[in-house]
């Protein structure tokens, strides 16, 4: 990845407007960024690959996006469970747990 693929996708996930904390005017804001930047990324790899080869690559950073939110989602839900767990008694759901997987 190039570093200005690199910095507009950092700027395209930036603009994800998928947080319930961000008001509607604020979300609508980044859904205006978030269209601006990705017809930007389109455009700059279909003029520096082609049509053709620019929208697969297009894509193929797209998917890296897509993996990283999901990851992250998946960590801060991991992160949120771990900590409910650390502040529940022991014979709780780590328990239950141990009872489950043992």
């Amino acid at each position: 990845m190039t570093k200005e693929e690199y910095v507009l996708l950092k700027i395209i996930i930036f603009c994800s407007s998928k947080s319930d904390e961000i008001s509607d005017s604020g979300k609508a804001l980044l859904t205006t960024e978030f269209h601006r930047y990705s017809r930007l990324l389109l455009n700059h790899l279909q003029a520096k690959y082609g049509d053709a080869s620019g929208a697969v690559r297009y894509s193929q950073i797209l998917s890296v996006m897509e993996a990283m939110i999901y990851y992250t989602q998946k960590a801060k839900e991991f992160y949120i469970y771990i900590s409910t767990t650390e502040q529940s008694p022991p014979h709780s759901t780590m328990a239950l747990l141990d009872q489950i997987i043992i």
